[in-house]
């Protein structure tokens, strides 16, 4: 499921912050966390004050064992 959601969202031209975030969720459920981490930090500079954005990545981080990293983009909210 995730390998063909992930293959349609690449197919889109443009990309929503949204359609962004559900990327970079697949790519944590795929076993690729540094492609996921690298889609939401591109995010979080797109987006600095988005807290919103940090607390569903910081959410992710935590799920995926990357705690001391959740832990310091949480504490800039």
């Amino acid at each position: 499921h995730y390998r063909k959601t992930e293959e349609l969202i690449s197919i889109l031209i443009r990309k929503s912050l949204d359609d962004t975030i559900i990327q970079g969720r697949i790519k944590f459920r795929l076993g690729q966390p540094n492609n996921a981490r690298k889609i939401f930090r591109n995010l979080l500079k797109a987006h600095p004050v988005n807290n919103d954005l940090k607390a569903e990545y910081a959410e992710l981080l935590i799920e995926y064992g990357f705690n001391k990293e959740a832990e310091k983009l949480l504490s800039g909210i």
